[in-house]
């Protein structure tokens, strides 16, 4: 991308009261050093953190967040986290600062013109241009739930809303 090893900064925040936090701050410093970045870890504390994460004013030029789809569907995430009208909000719901006029157009053009089932082909385009044309987060992975259970348990599955099984469909088998 024109950068030479070291000459592109990550600044990151990290819990300086967390001894957990901190070892895991060390070792992103080396691998992105490794990699090739200047890495510079911004101190915070387990206090402030979340409102220091979420302030666009911050030095911070990675932002860690998670996301948990309320419905499977790109129009109740997509808009919630993209729309350029989120940018400079409190709390920071667009954590990019994202706001490109095409695609808050098409954001508007899937929620307020499209069928449910030709939005949904549409959200998987919208997402894959939001990909590869603008990249404005890196997807680090879907973490699942790991659950065990005994052999004679059925109807055991992990409730993805609550994250816990789902109680009234289990049963003993013979």
């Amino acid at each position: 991308a024109g950068y030479k090893p070291g000459e592109y900064e990550i600044k990151f925040l990290f819990a300086s009261d967390d001894d957990l936090a901190v070892s895991s701050k060390n070792e992103i410093v080396k691998g992105l050093t490794a990699a090739g970045f200047k890495a510079t870890p911004i101190a915070s504390t387990s206090e402030t953190i979340r409102t220091d994460r979420t302030d666009p004013k911050s030095a911070q030029n990675v932002r860690s967040t998670g996301w948990c789809s309320d419905w499977p569907t790109g129009g109740s995430w997509f808009p919630a986290q993209w729309a350029g009208d989120l940018v400079g909000v409190e709390g920071m719901p667009n954590p990019a600062q994202f706001k490109e006029k095409d695609m808050d157009d098409e954001q508007d053009r899937i929620l307020d013109t499209l069928t449910p089932a030709q939005a949904a082909k549409a959200w998987g385009e919208f997402d894959k241009t939001m990909e590869t044309k603008y990249y404005p987060a890196v997807n680090l992975g879907y973490s699942g739930t790991a659950m065990i259970h005994g052999s004679k348990v059925g109807g055991m599955e992990n409730d993805n809303v609550r994250g816990m099984p789902t109680f009234a469909r289990m049963y003993i088998t013979k």
